[in-house]
């Protein structure tokens, strides 16, 4: 008994281990890119306007792959699409890395996101069907994966680039990551006979088109895609904003990496801040934050840089809290599954207008104040939705669906 015991305690391990792996895999392609953007123009040869359509296409790809993800995992179990997910990541760097045209650079940064678009969604139901006791703790723990992820890639491209003289290989690193982040997955194939796991013939009740009768899915979409606006606005544009406020393309991307990282902390605090303070507060606090970092880094980019970056990022814990709320929203793996789906989503195809929308503002006013501003004035919805969000019944109750 005590033998059996300590064995499923190391498993339990084990595969919290797999799932931080896996989140800490999934922002290390956008990020990358978003610090070497500037490098990447001047080797293409592309507009600021191209270059928000690259910073756009990780939201769109993640918000139309990950459509998939549910049905993957239905087909080929929970495990099996960890593994597919990040053999496409890997796959997707190496084309990336090596590109030789803007063409090739677009596809191979498509194929590497669809892979993080169906770990994106995979997070959610993994953790309620691995952990369903302790869903807010294992999602902080899964959301700080993502974030410090973010962070590697904004604080190691550059310094990896610089220090081979090959722009190439701070893109290249990240295929290495992937490949790693298989590795346990592909124990964890060994052990899915006769578990939820494996693939699954049961047809679920709820999906993607279900979630659409939902006010709760509908309210958790918009604030996770104006969250996610804010976020990939920040991974495409943050550098290039401080670089033109006269920073160098090093401290740049130091500024983004400090924005990223300060993530870390808030996200691993939010079960704690949830126990203690409620979510009411919270979310007031997180539009104050993306307001007031917005505004300053629209007004005075060059003073204090690192203020703004940490204001931003401290905003950005709005990000954990709704993945958290996934959850916590839900009473079953399926409603996970299609609340997850939605969600990210609908959220995504609202988050593609941020960076895509910014760089067009840039590239019609020819400075960084209007575009800047919208940006801060997103934190208006954000904070009504959020509010929404908490008061809301759970996800299956709202479409009168039970819990078994």
């Amino acid at each position: 008994m005590i033998t059996d015991t300590a064995a499923a305690k190391r498993g339990k391990i084990f595969v919290l281990a797999s799932i931080i792996l896996l989140a800490l895999s999934l922002r290390s392609v956008p990020a990358s890119a978003g610090v070497l953007l500037s490098v990447l123009r001047e080797e293409f040869g592309f507009s600021v306007a191209v270059g928000g359509i690259l910073t756009t296409l990780p939201v769109l790809c993640f918000a139309l792959f990950g459509l998939t993800a549910a049905r993957l995992m239905a087909a080929l179990g929970v495990h099996r699409t960890a593994v597919f997910a990040q053999a496409l990541m890997a796959v997707g760097l190496i084309m990336r890395g090596y590109a030789g045209d803007t063409a090739v650079l677009f596809l191979g940064s498509t194929v590497a996101l669809s892979g993080a678009a169906i770990g994106n969604i995979m997070l959610p139901p993994l953790v309620k069907l691995h952990f369903p006791r302790r869903v807010a703790a294992v999602s902080a723990l899964a959301t700080a994966g993502i974030v410090a992820g973010a962070t590697l890639g904004s604080v190691l491209s550059v310094p990896v680039a610089d220090a081979t003289g090959n722009w190439r290989d701070g893109l290249l690193i990240w295929a290495w990551l992937a490949i790693a982040v298989m590795v346990p997955w592909l124990f964890l194939l060994r052990g899915d006979s006769g578990n939820n796991a494996k693939p699954t013939r049961r047809k679920s009740t709820l999906g993607i088109r279900q979630a659409v009768r939902s006010p709760l899915a509908w309210a958790m979409a918009i604030f996770f895609g104006l969250q996610s606006a804010q976020a990939y606005t920040t991974f495409g544009w943050m550098p290039q904003i401080y670089a033109d406020a006269g920073l160098s393309p090093t401290s740049a991307a130091n500024m983004l990496g400090i924005c990223a990282f300060v993530g870390v902390p808030v996200a691993l605090a939010i079960p704690a801040i949830l126990r203690r303070f409620g979510s009411k507060g919270l979310i007031w606090i997180f539009g104050l934050l993306q307001f007031s970092g917005w505004i300053g880094l629209m007004a005075l980019p060059d003073i204090m840089p690192w203020l703004w970056a940490i204001t931003i990022g401290l905003g950005g814990g709005a990000f954990p809290w709704i993945v958290t709320m996934i959850g916590i929203k839900v009473r079953t793996v399926d409603g996970a599954a299609s609340l997850s789906g939605f969600t990210q989503s609908v959220g995504y195809l609202i988050a593609a207008a941020g960076p895509l929308g910014v760089g067009i503002l840039h590239d019609a006013t020819g400075g960084w104040t209007v575009p800047l501003l919208c940006m801060s004035l997103l934190s208006i919805p954000l904070v009504m939705a959020g509010l929404y969000t908490i008061q809301a019944k759970r996800f299956e109750d709202q479409l009168g669906v039970g819990s078994a």
